[in-house]
């Protein structure tokens, strides 16, 4: 699906709540959404991105681009983590754009990561020198592939990259697909056998059916391809800091969810193998960060979430490449 055409209305308009005496603006986009970029909560009618600044004392020095993960509406990024409050303080630009129901880049989701980008670049070009981009889970495979389409020169920005990082993100389709089987085939809990049945379902809409049937659609739509010698897309990254981030907790999702689980029914030896593929193609900038006990959403401890990044320690890695 591609949109054809954006025409676009910035409308600033603050958001109800201030983070750290920062406002984040929302820039409307005067079109509708006719290819489901967007989960609707009822409260957002059109397409947008968010938009955290530094204070007027500090210099715009960068971007960085955040996505969010499925189904979680972009304003609630700047609750669930401090990445964009931090980043304000060494200069960079945050904007979270309002894409929340893609697995993997098509055309339209691509095009609308760039008109965000590019409005914010038109406004403000010394952005250009520093481009950072991450996301949470599928938000975090779209930053990867996004940030490959940088490398590849096939995304229409004049952007230096810096960095890309993930977190918890599935980066192989395939590996996906297999991994949303066993969730069915294991059958010990409703909840991960309806997320298996919308892994299935969500990527035969995708790619047309399993990835034995259609192998290249798959290669072609992940980040990385663990049967690919050379990563598949990822080679594009073989010379770019990348971090994944991953708190494999076992004993949590044997304990609330699965007690056969294994490793294997997790997304983070992908982003392991991922980074050690990286590594062997010779970046020594390539991370795989594992955490412990740093996952939570709110006050209840759930391994899967933005929390697992150790926000002071990114924004210093963020700065060290500016």
């Amino acid at each position: 699906m591609v949109i054809k055409s954006f025409k676009w209305v910035v409308i600033y308009l603050s958001l109800t709540s201030q983070v750290y005496a920062q406002t984040v603006y929302k820039h409307i986009v005067a079109i509708k959404d006719s290819v489901n970029l967007l989960i609707n909560d009822g409260t957002l009618q059109e397409l947008a991105f968010y938009q955290l600044n530094p204070s007027d004392v500090s210099p715009i020095k960068g971007l960085l681009v955040l996505l969010p993960g499925l189904g979680t509406q972009p304003q609630q990024v700047f609750q669930e983590t401090k990445l964009a409050q931090q980043a304000a303080h060494i200069g960079l630009i945050t904007i979270v754009p309002s894409i929340n129901n893609r697995l993997y880049l098509d055309s339209a989701s691509k095009q609308f990561i760039s008109q965000a980008i590019s409005q914010v670049v038109n406004q403000n070009p010394a952005v250009r020198r520093n481009f950072f981009i991450g996301g949470f889970s599928a938000g975090g495979h779209l930053a990867l592939s996004y940030a490959e389409t940088i490398v590849a020169n096939t995304a229409p920005n004049d952007l230096i990259l810096k960095a890309a990082f993930g977190v918890d993100p599935p980066v192989d389709m395939r590996e996906f697909w297999q991994l949303g089987q066993r969730r069915i085939v294991q059958n010990c809990s409703k909840l991960l056998v309806k997320e298996g049945q919308h892994i299935i379902a969500s990527l035969t809409d995708l790619f047309g059916g399993s990835p034995e049937k259609f192998p290249k659609k798959y290669h072609d739509g992940s980040a990385f391809s663990s049967i690919d010698s050379l990563g598949g897309n990822a080679q594009w990254l073989k010379s770019f800091p990348i971090r994944l981030y991953a708190e494999p907790d076992l004993v949590y999702w044997r304990k609330h969810y699965c007690k056969t689980l294994s490793l294997d029914d997790l997304t983070a030896p992908t982003s392991a193998q991922m980074i050690d593929r990286l590594q062997r193609l010779g970046n020594s900038r390539a991370q795989y960060i594992e955490t412990r006990g740093k996952g939570f959403v709110g006050n209840r401890a759930f391994p899967h979430s933005w929390t697992i990044v150790d926000v002071p320690d990114c924004i210093a890695w963020l700065r060290n490449l500016m």
